[in-house]
């Protein structure tokens, strides 16, 4: 309502010619406005109807609250001011004593019998020194009389009256008289709608250039909200927050909050709910694999980080050995889990065992941590019972309890014809044989004295040799 009270100073200076508070400086003028009433017009110039007072002084009151409400109600005022003056009122013209009268009646100073006294009130001497107009033809003999002009056009320069007939002078008068009112109401009307329009600008770039932020934005989606905030020409700015009960990935609050002013294409800090403030390290990450427990962290609102690898015989490669807090640990969500993830069994370079005894390769591998795997062939240059080859073979590398196989060279059949029966059975056993006992005539003597398959046949390793016992 500035601008309101900025109009009725400038309705003040039209109606009076001067301005309500002067000072010696523009600092005193600007503190009388803030601490002083604005006077009424009439105190200045008496002539003036209350109606005019009324309304600079409801235009300019100390209240804002006291003032119209905006510059249409103002207008709206002057409109009905102007309205209620009547055409008396409008024509009234001051005179030099500070009196009113009609414009037109006997004493105006321009009809016939108008004293000397008056006529010469009413003329306005030049400024010595000052240019006299030229008037030419018949009115330059007549006599150069200062024209009282109407109240509604008090401030303006005043005019020579052209010479004529004594009885037209009145009306000519008054002819121009209310040409110059009508244009005084145009120019009235053109301030207060400059001032609307003044009015109008400030709004748009004060209140106007704010929009408020709707209360029901927490609990939408982020993707909701940002979509909200584009339209509405409002950039966005997200940042994280915790609740536990808020749905992850909604939002919680902004700033500015419900129901406060945001400049246009200003900024809204969004804050986004991520989850409970605290959260438990899942217990079942030792012995997952490594994706499997980045995902169990992810849910669990975690972050991971690989922090090394390392050798180890019980768990598999790739998978969790421990983690850093360990599981079960509470801490603040978004805590970062570091991961220690297996790299498997130790390596191990198998070594050359082929062309030694079985016995002599199987504990040089069991000594390394590898297990080993015995088949068996004939072979014709590699003594039995020596192995003749490895796999994997001399050189690479393995990882410990890892399995070595070795191909030993196949026994053949032993020859017991002649052993007693326990001797008989413990060497084809030793040599890899099922052996079956066929006692003839109860086998009292107890002395094999046949075999089948019989000595030095190659027989399949774990086949049955029967002997005959007497």
């Amino acid at each position: 309502r500035s601008d309101v009270y900025a109009t009725g100073i400038v309705a003040f200076e039209l109606f009076t010619g001067r301005q309500p508070f002067t000072g010696d400086c523009p600092v005193q003028v600007a503190y009388r406005h803030v601490h002083e009433s604005v006077p009424a017009p009439s105190t200045v110039a008496p002539e003036l109807p209350d109606a005019l007072d009324r309304l600079v002084l409801a235009a300019t009151a100390r209240d804002p609250q006291h003032r119209p409400a905006d510059a249409g109600a103002l207008l709206d005022l002057a409109r009905e001011t102007r309205g209620s003056l009547p055409e008396s009122a409008l024509d009234l013209r001051p005179t030099a004593t500070g009196g009113s009268r009609r414009s037109g009646t006997a004493g105006s100073g321009s009809g016939p019998g108008a004293s000397s006294d008056s006529g010469s009130d009413a003329r306005t001497a030049a400024p010595a020194g000052a240019a006299t107009p030229q008037i030419v033809g018949a009115a330059a003999d007549a006599p150069q009389n200062t024209q009282a002009l109407p109240l509604r056009h008090r401030i303006r320069r005043s005019l020579p009256t052209p010479p004529g007939p004594p009885g037209r002078r009145d009306s000519e008068h008054d002819e121009l008289a209310r040409h110059r009112r009508n244009r005084g109401i145009v120019a009235l009307v053109g301030v207060l709608a400059l001032a609307l329009v003044l009015a109008l600008g400030a709004w748009k770039f004060t209140f106007g250039a704010y929009q408020a932020i709707p209360g029901d934005l927490a609990g939408q989606s982020l993707a909701e909200v940002e979509q909200y905030l584009k339209v509405h020409g409002l950039g966005s700015e997200v940042r994280d927050a915790y609740d536990d009960t808020a749905e992850p990935g909604t939002v919680l609050r902004t700033d500015p909050g419900a129901g406060e002013k945001v400049h246009n294409h200003g900024t809204v800090i969004v804050y986004v709910c991520r989850g409970p403030a605290e959260v438990t390290i899942p217990k079942n990450l030792i012995g997952m694999s490594e994706g499997e427990a980045r995902a169990a962290l992810t849910r669990g609102f975690l972050d991971f980080s690989h922090d090394d690898t390392q050798y180890n015989d019980d768990v598999p490669l790739g998978h969790v050995i421990s983690t850093s807090p360990a599981p079960g640990t509470t801490v603040p969500n978004g805590t970062q889990v570091t991961l220690l993830v297996s790299n498997g069994p130790f390596p191990v370079t198998v070594p050359n065992v082929t062309n030694k005894p079985l016995a002599e390769a199987t504990a040089q591998l069991d000594g390394l941590g590898l297990k080993v795997n015995v088949t068996w062939e004939y072979n014709d240059t590699v003594p039995a019972g020596s192995v003749i080859r490895q796999n994997p073979t001399a050189g690479s590398t393995s990882r410990h309890k890892a399995t070595v196989t070795l191909v030993v060279s196949q026994v053949p059949v032993p020859d017991v014809i002649g052993k007693r029966e326990e001797e008989a059975r413990q060497i084809l056993e030793d040599a890899g044989y099922t052996v079956q006992v066929d006692k003839v005539l109860g086998g009292v003597f107890g002395v094999v004295r046949g075999q089948n398959p019989g000595g030095g046949t190659r027989a399949p390793r774990g086949s049955t040799v029967t002997i005959s016992v007497v």
